[in-house]
């Protein structure tokens, strides 16, 4: 999962609005009427939300259609992305691992660094996104052979950390990874078995997504602020992390599952603050309170290229929340969480809060596409036209050397952003292109000028 960053390109409006027909028979409480206006105001084409207690559900509504074009429905599957990590350390733990171990006492072959001198992360530590680690050279790489999820965390075995173990708080769903392959050393089986025998089974998840077999429509990605279904090839290595899926009904479940737990596990409350976090997470777990209420909230949002989730725990309401769109933009990220947070709200008997607009990202692509346009226009003036200036090449060259260093320097991968935001993608390889091509017009100019003196 990417969290990632120019100027406006003025006089262009890039939403494409959804309408969205709604099914079913909700409760007369407006909640489904205002879930339906967060939908048709980040493009969504469809989702389901679902209530529970410790015991039972209370409520399922369902909106629009899947990537298929059929009625969304309690059968429909979707991607949870990261709502996999509280399974997956319900998994870990379930098992006995000790959070204080370090991870090399389960994984012998994991000797991470940190400035050249070896380092031990706990167990604890990566259940808490704290061990260091922030690579993400192996997240989303597509593998679905057997054995997926151990050989892809072996990448990462020789690690150099960016900060010591335990110090700072730096999300990162390698993590997840590793705890995945330690449920394999542990048990000697796939890490998907494990999990339906441990988490899946007994919180009733029948219709888990666990695999590449598993149908599950295609989601949709944004391009511009235009929504367009895209099929997200599925990676089993990442089922730890943000690969594991399924209908309204197996996500609510996990909800009732973790609320009659109340946090605790054989290896401590997996609702309590971690050392270096900052109070806001736990064992699997975000922690903080529902925006604008108090309201103590456990709860865990999840994204892949295609589809949003956010399973939220009001321990003190005794209800859990969960909300799954078949859509994901980074540019929308908040508006998709404002949908839960409303859900949550009015759930939980509070009043609906302030819709967010699209935040930064929103703007890149287009920022990306006007300086591409400006170098197109140079291109073209220097054809027609103009006096040959050498500051003007060295610019465009700089920008054409520059543009290729974007994604690391915003601490990304060009896979990455193809994969998540394929508008700026485009717009930077465009950007590129043009502003080499300015350069050259501008040098092969000057080399004119001077023959033709």
């Amino acid at each position: 999962m990417i969290r990632k960053p120019l100027l406006i390109l003025a006089a262009v409006t890039a939403l494409l609005p959804v309408s969205v027909p709604a099914y079913g028979n909700p409760p007369a409480d407006g909640l489904h009427d205002l879930i339906a206006e967060h939908l048709d105001a980040t493009g969504t084409p469809g989702a389901a939300l679902a209530v529970t207690t410790a015991e039972a559900t209370t409520r399922t509504d369902f909106w629009g259609v899947d990537g298929d074009g059929a009625p969304v429905t309690a059968a429909t599957p979707f991607l949870w992305g990261s709502v996999a990590k509280p399974v997956t350390a319900s998994v870990v733990l379930s098992l006995g691992v000790d959070p204080a171990a370090p991870v090399g006492d389960y994984l012998p072959g994991f000797a991470p660094t940190w400035r050249g001198e070896p380092a031990a992360p706990t167990v604890g530590q990566l259940l808490a996104h704290t061990s260091g680690i922030t690579r993400m050279t192996a997240t989303d790489v597509g593998d679905n052979a057997p054995g997926a999820v151990s050989r892809v965390a072996a990448r990462l075995y020789d690690d150099e950390l960016d900060t010591a173990p335990g110090t700072e708080y730096a999300y990162n769903s390698s993590n997840y990874l590793l705890l995945g392959a330690i449920a394999e050393a542990v048990t000697g089986r796939e890490y998907a078995d494990v999990a339906k025998e441990l988490v899946l089974g007994p919180a009733g998840m029948t219709g888990a997504v666990t695999g590449a077999g598993d149908p599950v429509p295609p989601g949709h990605r944004q391009f511009f602020g235009w929504t367009a279904a895209f099929d997200d090839p599925y990676d089993l290595s990442g089922l730890p992390y943000g690969y594991l899926g399924g209908n309204i009904d197996d996500l609510v479940a996990l909800g009732r599952f973790a609320l009659a737990a109340g946090g605790t596990s054989p290896g401590g409350d997996m609702w309590a603050p971690q050392p270096g976090t900052g109070d806001r997470y736990g064992l699997g777990w975000h922690l903080g309170e529902l925006p604008g209420t108090g309201e103590p909230m456990v709860w865990h949002p999840g994204a892949t290229r295609g589809y949003q989730t956010v399973l939220i725990l009001l321990p003190a309401k005794g209800i859990a929340v969960a909300l799954a769109q078949n859509t994901y933009a980074e540019t929308r990220a908040e508006q998709l969480l404002d949908a839960a947070f409303d859900a949550a709200r009015i759930s939980a008997g509070y009043r609906p809060g302030e819709a967010s607009a699209p935040n930064i990202y929103f703007y890149l692509p287009w920022a990306a596409a006007g300086l591409a346009l400006a170098a197109l226009a140079a291109v073209l003036w220097r054809v027609t036209r103009g006096r040959r200036r050498w500051w003007r090449a060295g610019i465009w060259a700089a920008v054409a050397v520059a543009v290729p260093l974007v994604p690391g320097l915003a601490g990304q991968e060009w896979r990455l952003l193809w994969g998540w935001t394929p508008d700026l993608a485009w717009s930077l390889v465009a950007l590129g292109a043009l502003a080499g091509a300015a350069a050259v017009a501008e040098i092969a100019g000057r080399r004119r000028e001077a023959v033709e003196v």
